[in-house]
Formats: C-alpha cells, structure tokens, sequence
C-alpha cells in the first residue's frame, strides 16, 4: 500500500455513487491526524476527472487517518490534484462533549490547523462556522459519506 500523498483524493462508494474527499495536510493539534476536504455530491464511475475535484463544492473539513480507511478498504486512492486553497480553516472542540447534562457548551476551543488551539467559550461569530476538530475513526468518515450523519 502506498503512503498518502497531499493533494491525492480518494473515494467512498455509496449506494447513491461515489463520494469525494481530498487529503490536504495533518495537524499536529490533532496528533498528526489527516486533514480532508469532503467534496458535495455523488459522481458515477467515469463522470468526473478528478482534477476538476478542486474545483467542486466543499461540504465539509475533516480529521482522520487516510492509511487506516484505505486499509479497512473503506476508500480508495482515486488520484491526484492540486489541493484546494485551505489558509483559513477553523476547527472546534469541546471538553464537555458527551456531558448528558448539558444542552449545549460554553465551553469552546477553536484552532487553525498547527496552531495552539485558543479557548473561546461559547460559540458566537465566525467560530460557529468552525468544524468539528477531533481525530474522527475512518468508519466514521465513510458512514458521513454514506448517510450524511
């Protein structure tokens, strides 16, 4: 199996079509996870060149593991493209995830990707636009692909 290269884009099969998502770096804020960009749309085999991918929607960031999912044979390398421009993307966490006795949280930190994440509290302005920022499992990557939740 070959290592991941920035800029490869892989895809999912869904029962929809195909789905796309293009690695564009790591981030050591996440333990040096994969950062992808998860394309809009379902494509047939064949009906998109992936180096018009860049030029698609984007439907949301991510963090994974690339090398962990294409072993699981939960994607696949698809081929490779200049990576989308991706200066101003916004991750978001919270430690009081999984609290059942909270709504919602006040409890926010938002980070770029390589950057010291900054508490902000609560979620107001441009950070709630943020993505969600924690190393998330390949299983749960291609159940979004394929569900969309």
């Amino acid at each position: 199996m070959r290592r991941a290269k920035i800029g490869d884009i892989f895809l999912v099969e869904t029962e929809q079509g195909n789905r796309y998502f293009q690695y564009l770096g790591n981030d050591s804020t996440q333990l040096g996870g994969n950062i992808i960009v998860v394309f809009v749309g379902t494509f047939e085999n064949g009906s998109i060149d992936v180096a018009e991918m860049s030029s698609q929607p984007i439907e949301f960031f991510a963090i994974t593991t690339i090398s962990l999912g294409l072993k699981m044979q939960l994607w696949r390398h698809a081929g490779n493209a200049l990576p989308i421009e991706h200066c101003h993307i916004l991750f978001r966490d919270t430690n009081d995830y999984g609290n059942p006795e909270l709504a919602s949280s006040d409890d926010w930190w938002v980070w770029s990707p390589n950057t010291k994440s900054k508490h902000v509290g609560p979620l107001v302005g441009e950070n709630r636009k943020s993505y969600i920022g924690v190393l998330a499992a390949p299983t749960n990557i291609a159940d979004r692909l394929k569900t969309g939740k």
